[in-house]
């Protein structure tokens, strides 16, 4: 695996590896790792808690996205 940063989901159907692309979209990518790591302030967890944890893919098109909420 070529450097980066990576974020690896788990799910039913087996683990997903994903490259951040930090350098095309560097205020995404700080959202995303923040909430995931639970360091972010929202609306929906609470500080500490990771929230992307339980959530459902609700479409799935391989080799292309995945859409959860």
């Amino acid at each position: 695996m070529e450097n980066g940063i990576y974020a690896k989901i788990g799910t039913s159907k087996g683990a997903i590896t994903i490259k951040l692309e930090y350098e095309k979209t560097p205020m995404t990518v700080a959202n995303f790792v923040g909430l995931a790591e639970g360091t972010l302030e929202n609306n929906v967890t609470e500080v500490g808690t990771p929230y992307y944890n339980g959530l459902t893919f609700h479409r799935v098109i391989a080799d292309f996205m995945i859409q959860g909420g």
